[in-house]
């Protein structure tokens, strides 16, 4: 709730715009109306253990009151405050009280209509730019002329870089933001995975180098090397010859090191080694059998 006041009284300023003032309401109560210097804020004041009263203003009954005006250690008895520099238009007035046990309290929110102010329009100071001038004697005349400085001179012109003779023709550059696919007009290699069952392409389209299959340099036979979980895991291999067809099958591996004979493929040439974990592919791979 607040109320509404109009201009209509005369009153006496007081220091920093705080004064005594005749019968007013008590706190909460709060007294809001117009005098010729602005607005008068007023109100009995009841407490002796007071450490600040702040009148705070706002456009906004409900919105933040910044404080204009502060009165420190107030005493008990009828006190004013004097805004002469009120809002135009309607604004609202609230003091916040502030106990010496550091309790705040606020009183009734009051409005105040100034319907001749002014708008106020912000306005912007311009400082002339003044050139840096130097006294300069002109042979034939009589007095000195004042021109601007070297460092005034300079700072009228901007710099250019200058045009070389052989210019080399514009290249863009090519945008590298990530996601973007950029077309540089050359042709990037692409690697083709093979999946016997699904493809009929040869397998010696492509040759992908194995990390659990090597050929001994010796018997030319395959060694295998398995992760050391080949105890807990399940692991399933799967030969396949150039012509896609499926050469050997070994349901389980259980052994971290095998030796496979070289005798168990019948030709020379590239073989797919196809290794699962789990039941899951872990590589896909190949050898070359000489």
């Amino acid at each position: 709730m607040f109320r509404e006041a109009f201009w209509g009284c005369i009153v006496l300023i007081g220091l920093a715009g705080f004064s005594q003032a005749g019968a007013q309401p008590t706190l909460p109560g709060l007294d809001v109306h117009g005098v010729k210097d602005g607005v008068c804020v007023s109100w009995t004041c009841q407490y002796g253990n007071l450490a600040m009263i702040a009148v705070g203003r706002s456009t906004d009954s409900t919105g933040i009151f910044p404080a204009i005006g502060t009165l420190s250690k107030p005493k008990k008895g009828v006190l004013k405050y004097t805004d002469t520099d009120p809002l135009p238009g309607r604004s609202y007035y609230r003091l916040q009280i502030v106990f010496a046990s550091g309790l705040k309290w606020n009183s009734d929110c009051v409005a105040a209509v100034q319907p001749n102010a002014k708008p106020r329009v912000p306005t912007a100071q311009v400082q002339p730019i003044v050139p840096d001038l130097v006294s300069v004697h002109q042979p034939g005349a009589g007095n000195a002329v004042g021109v601007p400085s070297k460092a005034i001179l300079e700072s009228m012109f901007v710099p250019t870089a200058p045009i070389p003779t052989n210019p080399k023709p514009h290249q863009p550059k090519l945008p590298t933001f990530e996601g973007v696919k950029v077309d540089t007009g050359v042709p990037k290699p692409t690697v083709k995975f093979i999946d016997p069952i699904r493809d009929s392409v040869g397998i010696a389209d492509v040759f992908i180098e194995s990390k659990f299959f090597t050929i001994d340099p010796i018997t030319k036979g395959v060694n295998i090397s398995l992760p050391l979980d080949v105890k807990t895991a399940h692991y399933a291999l799967r030969i396949y010859d150039a012509g896609n067809k499926l050469v050997l099958q070994i349901p389980h591996l259980d052994e971290p090191y095998i030796i496979m004979d070289r005798r168990n493929f019948r030709k020379n040439g590239v073989y797919l080694f196809v290794l699962k974990k789990d039941g899951l592919e872990l590589e896909r791979a190949n050898l070359s059998i000489e």
